[in-house]
């Protein structure tokens, strides 16, 4: 599903992210405020963007904000 926009029920994400099937990103540019509701293994805004060259272009990224 390369560059499609889904929404995705916060069950079904804890599912494919604790299962290693999708990578969870923070979508809040501001570390501090990815910081204050970071979800376990989850990575901040800022890490994906470190990260997100070495990725394979069909990785599952599920973003979330509160």
């Amino acid at each position: 599903m390369a560059n499609q926009s889904l929404r995705v029920d916060a069950e079904r994400a804890h599912e494919r992210a604790t299962t290693g099937g999708a990578l969870l990103v923070c979508a809040y540019e501001d570390e501090a405020k990815c910081q204050s509701i970071r979800l376990p293994d989850s990575l901040t805004y800022q890490e994906f963007q470190q990260r997100k060259t070495g990725l394979d272009r069909g990785a599952e990224v599920i973003f979330y904000c509160a």
